[in-house]
């Protein structure tokens, strides 16, 4: 048994070496362990507790375990999504990718298509933004389509999001206004950090280049009556893309950035 103080000093020494926050990650796991909001560690930071569940988890983490999965949570959109190893992390510049899709969704009924849902973040703040959509969400990981399904019931739009197990647009026969995809884009000899070595490869790797499976799922957007796709890239691959897309003589193309400047995704429409 420990006070809480010790325990915090105990986290931030540990994670020094291998965290750029080590206090906030320190107080982040002490007070999931102790099931306690963080305001509390330091209204009561002489309080002695069972330290265990707590060393750990900080244990865990100075290996490079991902806070997310120990936790179990993911913050996306100002919403808390669960998350689960096996799983895709969301990361913010996909907010981006969000908000431009909703812009052009606008108030109008449509129903839209998200290919590789993860846990499904997109899908389910798509559907809180634009109540009057309807969704189809696919995966070929099962993880995935569970975690989503589980994520959906949280924010009450289960309903409304009809997550299937399958790839691309293979077990989708309706008609799709809008299709939007965060695909796996990184090359396959790229050298991971060590956090991510721990998330699902299918979810990272996307080629020999890092651009096959974006290339794949245009080409699976191109042959259906789909007006628009919405895809994050690599902050590198804009050239790659580029390049691509010549080939299709009867699309327009618009790149964006994320909310640090980087290039991160295109919008293609067919005209």
């Amino acid at each position: 048994m420990k006070k809480v103080s010790e325990l915090l000093a105990y986290g931030v020494s540990t994670l020094k070496e291998t965290s750029q926050r080590p206090r906030l990650e320190s107080e982040i796991l002490l007070a999931y362990a102790l099931k306690k909001e963080r305001v509390w560690l330091h209204t009561y930071p002489e309080v002695v507790v069972d330290e265990s569940p707590y060393i750990e988890m900080i244990h865990k983490r100075r290996e490079n375990y991902p806070l997310e999965y120990i936790t179990g949570t993911v913050s996306f959109y100002g919403e808390t999504f669960y998350t689960s190893e096996g799983v895709l992390i969301p990361r913010p510049e996909t907010e981006t990718l969000v908000e431009l899709a909703s812009k052009e969704i606008g108030d109008k009924p449509l129903t839209i298509c998200e290919v590789g849902v993860g846990s499904g973040i997109i899908s389910i703040i798509l559907a809180k933004l634009n109540p009057h959509i309807t969704i189809i969400g696919t995966d070929i990981n099962p993880k995935a389509i569970e975690l989503s399904k589980k994520n959906a019931k949280k924010f009450n739009v289960i309903n409304r999001i009809d997550f299937r197990l399958g790839s691309i647009l293979e077990p989708v026969n309706e008609k799709i206004d809008i299709l939007v995809s965060n695909p796996p884009y990184i090359a396959d000899d790229y050298q991971l950090p060590e956090n991510v070595k721990y998330e699902p490869k299918e979810a990272l790797f996307g080629g020999i280049q890092g651009d096959e499976l974006i290339q794949e799922i245009i080409e699976n957007w191109y042959k259906k009556d789909i007006s628009h796709f919405f895809c994050e890239y690599g902050y590198d691959q804009k050239s790659l893309i580029a390049k691509y897309i010549e080939k299709y003589d009867d699309v327009k193309v618009l790149y964006y950035k994320d909310l640090a400047g980087l290039n991160r995704g295109f919008i293609l429409k067919k005209i």
